[in-house]
């Protein structure tokens, strides 16, 4: 089963990956798009982590996911302590973890209103080993491209890069920088060949 969506809640989007074993395919064709804020419903588009950790996937032979998350909104006036928070976004890694036949794994999380979001509530999902990156090891071993490069906020380094390819022996796209520093990268390692 392949599902393709594009404007859709936090809800309907866990209620899917919830609900459907048989599912191949999901993508959003819109990840990493600002898109509009429902007072109940929250932000349209984005699997609001709240959601995400709520109930386990069954669709675990996924191949391709590619979806935006989101935090949680303030309106929701849940307090959480750091603890807790960080449960939450282990969570977030081990129910990506249980996809074990994904072969593409496509990533987007940012703050959707400033008026919405604090800086304290954007989702601490920065795809180090601190946080719990390697609770997504049993998603590895088919995983040929990761883009994590919408991921606001990710601090995936060198060695959660050299963890990752050690146990992701099929990868041959990885996209962990944000696009504007890939970007000045390019720029630095072009004029170093000129000179």
């Amino acid at each position: 089963m392949v599902l393709v969506t594009s404007l859709t809640v936090s809800t309907l989007i866990q209620r899917i990956l919830t609900t459907l074993p048989n599912l191949r395919y999901f993508t959003q064709d819109f990840v990493g798009k600002a898109m509009p804020y429902d007072e109940v419903y929250g932000p349209y588009g984005k699997l609001e982590i709240r959601n995400l950790v709520a109930s386990p996937w069954v669709c675990s032979g996924l191949e391709l996911l590619c979806v935006s998350l989101g935090s949680r909104s303030v309106a929701d006036g849940v307090d959480e302590t750091p603890q807790e928070r960080r449960d939450k976004i282990r969570r977030v890694y081990k129910q990506l973890g249980a996809l074990t036949q994904l072969k593409q794994l496509m990533l987007a999380c940012d703050v959707l209103d400033e008026d919405l979001f604090s800086s304290s509530e954007v989702a601490e999902l920065d795809f180090t080993f601190e946080t719990g990156l390697r609770e997504m090891e049993p998603c590895l071993r088919h995983l040929v491209g990761l883009s994590i490069s919408r991921v606001q906020g990710v601090r995936f380094g060198e060695p959660e890069g050299q963890w990752v390819k050690e146990r992701a022996l099929r990868l041959v796209h990885l996209e962990d920088q944000p696009q504007e520093e890939v970007d000045d990268l390019d720029d630095d390692s072009g004029a170093s060949d000129e000179e």
